[in-house]
């Protein structure tokens, strides 16, 4: 039987993984800086324990760097991995797309149009760190019901970095009100059973994130 104590530690450590996620994708802390350890403590009136527990989470999912013994700091990348990260994600999504286009029912659109939606609420919202979490999951939704285990393990692996690019590139919740017409144009394609459409839309879509708003 799971011990009390541990389950409180990690319901502790699972709030703390989300609210410092969301600090990073907010843009509040910035590439290279520390995460501020006491004052998470002091707001949450934790121990370090979970914190430490939620530091190596986001450290596995590529979003923070623990210096051993030390601290951890959000992942800093420069614009020009930024720009290949992006074209490594055109090909990836590409592929899920076609793939998807042979097959794609009702179901899977309705879903995808679910997650739109559900961007758009939280754009009204204000809320841009659970707009990028929102986004990613139309993406990686994408990879999942094109039903290559595969392809969806390289995009889970990557989503970390794709989330870094659009700090790196200062995404605002302008620019992505704009760019999520596209994910309506790639509904549209996926049920026209038109993959190669579909792909071109994601290709604008991760190789120029900053459409005219």
């Amino acid at each position: 039987m799971m011990n009390p104590s541990h389950i409180e530690r990690r319901s502790l450590a699972e709030q703390v993984y989300t609210h410092v996620k969301r600090m990073i994708l907010s843009g509040e802390l910035k590439g290279g800086e520390r995460i501020p350890e006491e004052r998470i403590a002091r707001e949450f009136g934790v121990s370090r324990t979970p914190i430490r527990e939620a530091l190596r989470r986001l450290e596995e999912y590529g979003l923070v760097h623990i210096e051993p013994r030390s601290y951890a700091e959000v992942v800093a990348i420069e614009l020009a991995e930024a720009d290949q990260i992006a074209q490594v994600r055109a090909a990836l999504e590409g592929l899920c797309v076609r793939l998807l286009a042979g097959h794609a029912t009702e179901p899977d659109c309705a879903a995808l149009e679910q997650l739109t939606a559900d961007c758009r609420a939280l754009i009204a919202a204000g809320d841009l760190g659970a707009v990028f979490e929102k986004d990613s999951q139309f993406h990686l939704e994408l990879a999942r019901r094109a039903g290559n285990a595969c392809l969806r393990e390289f995009l889970e692996r990557l989503d970390a970095r794709v989330q870094l690019c659009r700090l790196v590139k200062c995404l605002t919740l302008a620019h992505v009100s704009a760019a999520l017409g596209q994910h309506d144009e790639v509904i549209a394609a996926l049920r026209r059973a038109d993959g190669e459409a579909a792909a071109a839309v994601l290709a604008r879509h991760a190789l120029n994130p900053t459409p005219d708003t």
